[in-house]
């Protein structure tokens, strides 16, 4: 109904005013009551849940909103700027060099916790992985070293940068994302929840 709109929006509004707890409460009941198929606005509610959660130091929570929304529209994450928390599970003789690529980027911060980047890369060949808290897979590159001069170095930041593409690409067709947009914009450049999150709503009734 449309209090799952309200709560959304105060649930993002109780984050920036620094209360995660208020935000957490406010954001599982909006997700509570906002039909599937509004995925992208689903995909932001548990963004704010997984940064909610994170700041409140509750990673097991944070961990399980970070995979959900990577499920639906992982760029949600880019558009707030916030870091997504990542672990790395390395193998092979070129997997640290790929690791150094992903962590010198500004979408993922290393901890301890959090979603885990898989890394398999020798000199020949390298697969990189995202994987949720269950270990099942978001995301995954592979590339094999080109046999034209390619060195180590840049092989395995052509890995990094596979990787980045393939986690971050959209996971909503646009004609969902246009269908489940709150202002009816048809543009492919326009949020189609900004005109719901640049400014508050009505007050409830």
């Amino acid at each position: 109904g449309s209090d799952a709109y309200y709560d959304a929006f105060d649930a993002e509004a109780a984050l920036a005013a620094g209360d995660p707890a208020r935000a957490r409460e406010l954001g599982a009941r909006a997700l509570a009551d906002l039909n599937p198929s509004e995925a992208l606005l689903r995909a932001r509610v548990l963004a704010i849940l997984a940064e909610a959660a994170r700041r409140q130091g509750d990673a097991r929570a944070a961990s399980d909103a970070y995979g959900e929304a990577f499920q639906v529209d992982p760029g949600v994450f880019r558009r707030f700027g916030w870091p997504v928390p990542v672990r790395y599970d390395l193998s092979g003789g070129l997997a640290e060099d790929v690791a150094d690529y992903v962590a010198s980027g500004a979408r993922f911060e290393t901890e301890d916790w959090g979603l885990t980047v898989q890394i398999r890369a020798d000199r020949a060949r390298g697969q990189a992985c995202l994987l949720d808290p269950g270990g099942s897979v978001l995301a995954c590159a592979e590339a094999t070293a080109s046999a034209e001069g390619e060195d180590a170095d840049a092989f395995a930041a052509r890995i990094a940068r596979e990787l980045f593409d393939a986690a971050f690409a959209p996971r909503v067709p646009l004609s969902q994302a246009d269908a489940n947009g709150l202002d009816g914009s048809n543009r492919v450049s326009r949020d189609p929840l900004r005109t719901m999150f640049d400014h508050a709503p009505p007050p409830r009734d």
